[in-house]
């Protein structure tokens, strides 16, 4: 075995060694001090002006089965405004410094823009029977939401168990158990976040003083 064959062989053994020594650290580092929600919000959402304002709580989805008054049904002036209460419309300035490659730029939430496409979505679904007398979406609109929420609900991607039943009282022997449970990012959080920095996208970011 050659003097360089050799050195070569130590150095691996070397760096080896302190690879293993780094990982035990930070595994170590990590059993004692866990990752925080924020920690985790950071990860998920590196940069991101909102994460301030995120924080999180167990949801109970409850039977997906049973009508909502509320928000479930077709368009009656009573939804309508519960909908536009839940879907604000409005942008917040984005400050300079977030990683970007515009100089100025104005951002809208992600959930917001989710949400106001499940709205639309659900608009265009009721178009021939509603009690409004907003104009229904497109389906060039609606196909545009399709691609949105289903990009997001592949990056999300929900590994909860969503559980079936044997239940030889229904007529396929199976029933879905309902009370899954999520923790969940407060979404009227980030409501509230976004529409104490709404601005308009006509002004100068450099002129607002909500920019974030």
């Amino acid at each position: 075995m050659s003097r360089r064959h050799s050195a070569l062989l130590k150095l691996k053994v070397i760096l080896s060694s302190l690879t293993l020594v780094a990982s035990t650290a930070f595994y170590g580092i990590r059993a004692v001090h866990p990752l925080t929600d924020a920690d985790c919000t950071e990860l998920l959402f590196p940069g991101s002006p909102a994460n301030e304002a995120t924080e999180y709580h167990w949801e109970n989805f409850r039977d997906h089965y049973i009508p909502y008054a509320v928000y479930r049904g077709p368009p009656t002036p009573e939804r309508e405004a519960a909908w536009d209460a839940f879907t604000p419309f409005g942008v917040v300035g984005v400050s300079p410094s977030y990683p970007s490659s515009f100089k100025e730029a104005f951002a809208v939430p992600g959930a917001v823009l989710q949400m106001n496409c499940l709205k639309l979505l659900r608009q265009f679904v009721y178009r021939d029977h509603n009690q409004t007398l907003f104009t229904p979406p497109s389906r060039q609109q609606a196909d545009r939401c399709i691609s949105v929420l289903r990009e997001h609900l592949v990056c999300s991607c929900d590994a909860t168990p969503y559980l079936i039943a044997n239940n030889p009282n229904f007529p396929r022997g199976i029933v879905p158990v309902t009370g899954n449970d999520h923790y969940c990012r407060s979404y009227e959080k980030v409501l509230e976040w976004t529409g104490s920095r709404l601005v308009s996208p006509h002004h100068s970011l450099l002129d607002s003083s909500l920019v974030v």
